[in-house]
């Protein structure tokens, strides 16, 4: 017997109001969410992909590209510097600002 996941669907609205909060969570960084990020994240709450089908495509996506030579893969968060130093954008900024 194939083993299945099923998952908690959430309403429209629902949906709506979490990719806000994410939104505005990324804007305090003073990062924004892609459009293509946006997408995902709407292609995952409808069920139309699950999280390893948009890792995968990510990856791909990347991995091209690092081969163009347009970008540095990274393979766990802990790669990113400020994450593995602990350190967010907000910190760094106000560490650049008092060094000045």
């Amino acid at each position: 017997m194939e083993s299945q996941v099923y998952r908690n669907t959430v309403t429209d609205k629902i949906h709506k109001q979490r990719v806000q909060s994410v939104a505005g969570t990324m804007a305090i960084e003073g990062l924004t969410l892609s459009e293509a990020s946006r997408r995902n994240l709407d292609r995952y709450a409808s069920g139309q992909a699950n999280y390893q089908q948009i890792l995968a495509e990510l990856k791909a996506k990347y991995q091209r590209a690092d081969q163009q030579g347009r970008y540095h893969v990274l393979s766990t968060a802990s790669d990113i510097p400020g994450v593995r130093q602990g350190v967010c954008k907000a910190s760094q900024r106000e560490n650049a600002e008092r060094n000045r």
